[in-house]
């Protein structure tokens, strides 16, 4: 039982830190959106105050189609017995669902559900395979790649179900919409904040595909023996400690 114990706890610290960076994953996310909130909804963006408003919009800003803000197109086909495992993200509708030996699109990869589920929006930084349940951003039109994320994950997607049965997403319904896009110069000046956010989220996340790895690794040897334990000197979590000594 005493080496079991010394097993959990070694286990135990590697869960508690990748919970940890997924909750710090979580805040970087939350501050990111408050942001694009405060800046492009409630439109308390830098120097709003002296902005000049035309037609009730700030000036610079303009009133266009979301068509014409960036372009979505639907994922490729690719069957699970067509899979090889690889190193790139093969991204479903609301997760990534394996990894495959080839991609389809370079990063930035945006993508939303078509088919199944409606309202996930998700941003790979990588090169990767988007599935046909998955509409994708293809082109930007020199837009902000964070601004068209947070934009789509703003815009309630869900209700914009066209199917009778399996929920879909028809794009053309959307296209249509009338949209404010800020200036060029705002863009930037949000990418420049919201940038570092991302790649601090990035560590972070393959912090945590570390740390998974290596668990894992761990624990046959752990529980083999081969990595043995018994004099290691364990600093115990609060909880285990005090279950050890009610034991």
């Amino acid at each position: 039982m005493p080496t079991q114990k010394k097993i959990a706890a070694i286990l135990s610290a590697y869960d508690d830190l990748i919970e940890n960076n997924k909750r710090r994953i979580a805040l970087l996310e939350k501050m990111a959106e408050e942001i694009y909130c405060e800046w492009f909804v409630r439109f308390r963006f830098p120097g709003y105050k002296q902005a000049k408003m035309v037609k009730g919009v700030p000036e610079g800003w303009a009133q266009k189609r979301f068509g014409d803000f960036c372009m979505l197109q639907r994922g490729y086909d690719l069957p699970d017995k067509q899979v090889v495992p690889g190193p790139y993200p093969v991204v479903a509708s609301t997760s990534i669902k394996t990894h495959h030996h080839q991609f389809k699109v370079k990063p930035p990869v945006i993508t939303t559900g078509r088919s199944g589920s409606l309202g996930t929006v998700q941003y790979i930084s990588e090169n990767a395979w988007p599935l046909n349940t998955c509409l994708y951003v293809r082109n930007f039109y020199g837009n902000s790649s964070y601004l068209v994320y947070y934009t789509l994950k703003n815009m309630g997607l869900e209700n914009f179900n066209a199917g009778a049965g399996v929920p879909s997403l028809n794009r053309n319904h959307i296209n249509g919409i009338s949209i404010l896009i800020p200036s060029k110069l705002l863009q930037k000046q949000f990418d420049s904040i919201i940038a570092p956010l991302f790649h601090q989220k990035e560590r972070l996340a393959q912090g945590n595909t570390v740390l998974e790895k290596t668990r894992d690794l761990l624990l046959p040897r752990l529980i083999s023996g081969k990595l043995p334990v018994e004099n290691l000197d364990i600093h115990f979590p609060p909880g285990m400690e005090e279950a050890m000594h009610e034991g």
